[in-house]
């Protein structure tokens, strides 16, 4: 199946004298308006998003990416062993 650029193409061409300013400004608009939605898009697609912990007790586990809240803690040693542990 061959691909048909055509279209596409004919917003870059140069438009003709004839054609009135209102109708090149348009076509100007949806050129930028196309290029700006895929920078966007190809921004939007490199975020990624991991969620938010806060710290109240020890031996923690931790199963995929995660940040910690910024702030201070105070965290209980739940097992009086002095340690602790996130995993």
């Amino acid at each position: 199946m061959a691909l048909n650029f055509e279209g596409l193409a004919s917003l870059f061409r140069r438009a003709d004298s004839n054609q009135p300013r209102l109708d090149r400004l348009i076509t100007m608009l949806r050129v930028v308006l196309l290029v700006v939605v895929a920078v966007a898009f190809a921004f939007a697609a490199s975020l990624t998003y991991s969620a938010e912990i806060a710290l109240d007790h020890d031996n923690v586990v931790i199963a995929a990416d995660t940040t910690v809240s910024s702030g201070s803690y105070q965290v209980a040693d739940r097992d009086d062993n002095g340690v602790l542990r996130v995993h």
